[in-house]
């Protein structure tokens, strides 16, 4: 069982428990999850996107890096992994840290701006 946290299209933080891999396509809403390493907050952690995110009709951006490029959308789940790989409990430092490392980012559409929202800025 690990202790996780979700940041969703609704641009809230959630904690959720995982008790096996497949609980993750749950909690992000997904058929394939796809995984992901980003440094949030001068830490890395592991985080699980939906693989089909981008291909989804007007796809939501929940986190981008420094230089605005390689986005990713969709809900994320947030974890940390233990020395054999495996998903592995964040601690509430992790989570403080992630939850203080949000940005407001502008959105466009083909038609133009559209306005601002919130992305956890997530480097490579």
């Amino acid at each position: 069982m690990a202790r996780l946290l979700k940041f969703g299209t609704d641009r809230k933080f959630t904690e959720v428990v995982i008790e096996k891999f497949e609980d993750l396509y749950k909690a992000i809403g997904c058929d394939l999850v796809e995984l992901t390493r980003r440094k949030v907050g001068g830490k890395y952690f592991d985080i699980y996107v939906d693989e089909e995110g981008l291909l989804k009709e007007a796809p939501e951006v929940t986190a981008v890096n420094r230089d605005c490029d390689c986005p990713l959308v969709g809900s994320l789940v947030f974890a940390n992994r233990d020395d054999e790989g495996d998903v592995d409990s964040l601690s509430d430092n992790d989570i403080r840290r992630i939850k203080a490392s949000t940005v407001s980012i502008g959105t466009a559409s083909p038609d133009g701006f559209e306005g601002i929202t919130r992305a956890v800025l997530a480097d490579l």
